[in-house]
């Protein structure tokens, strides 16, 4: 039985030359899906610390992930290159997006195919959190980052499951252990900011205003926290890719 190669991307149909045992040609060969999906952790990941260099706050103080929002990046009030974050976070979303659509050959399941409807809805979240920076539309952006945050929490956890319950093994069933993880990450986070801080919202300008009053000198736990899954959910997708990669070009 002939297995699909990792070349195989955005097709709905096996090319004939497939279907004969051999590997497709022309039109059909394109980049591997799983390298777009590495490109697109990649230019999140860059684009994050180039801001981050460039930042300065309300107060004329250096960026930290130990207590300031990741939103904060993308504000240009606070951050000169805030174009950098929001370009690359949108530029990296429609990537991954790519990237999951392209994992229906490894994870053909339905526990698969749910997951990357859920992951895409959660992609578009995470694309228009670059499209509406916090100091520009707070509605908007709250609720796109809410899309993200509580997509991913359920797109990890589901992709996790369909991870563990392959037969034909395509992805190595180690990342869904890793991937319930991530997943408590997302939770953490969640967790913190609705019933541990609840006087900070992200729909609410009011919070946004009080960012200089509520951040703490050296720690605080719902910055931190935001910054766990985003970092676990992009080295999660990272690894995820690379083992497709090196597993189905084995095969």
């Amino acid at each position: 039985m002939y297995s699909f190669p990792s070349t195989f991307i955005l097709y709905g149909s096996i090319p004939s030359s497939m279907a004969n045992g051999t590997e497709p040609s022309g039109p059909g060969t394109k980049v591997p899906f799983e390298a777009i999906g590495i490109a697109g952790c990649a230019i999140i990941g860059v684009s994050c610390l180039i801001t981050a260099i460039g930042f300065t706050g309300y107060a004329h103080e250096g960026y930290s992930m130990l207590n300031h929002m990741i939103s904060e990046l993308g504000m240009p009030s606070e951050s000169p290159l805030a174009w950098v974050f929001n370009i690359g976070l949108m530029a990296g979303s429609v990537l991954m997006m790519v990237f999951i659509w392209g994992t229906r050959v490894t994870l053909p399941s339905r526990a698969g195919s749910l997951a990357r409807v859920l992951c895409i809805m959660s992609g578009i979240g995470g694309f228009l959190v670059g499209v509406f920076p916090a100091d520009g539309n707070i509605l908007a952006h709250g609720l796109s980052a809410m899309v993200f945050f509580f997509g991913g929490a359920v797109t990890v956890a589901i992709f996790s499951i369909a991870i563990a319950r392959q037969q034909d093994v395509r992805v190595g069933k180690w990342l869904s252990i890793a991937g319930i993880g991530v997943a408590a990450c997302f939770a953490a986070f969640l967790i913190d900011m609705f019933v541990f801080t609840p006087k900070f919202k992200l729909t609410d300008i009011d919070s946004l205003e009080m960012l200089a009053t509520l951040r703490p000198a050296g720690f605080w736990s719902m910055a931190f926290l935001e910054w766990l899954p985003l970092i676990g959910v992009l080295a999660w997708l990272s690894l995820a890719a690379v083992d497709s990669l090196v597993r189905n070009r084995r095969q």
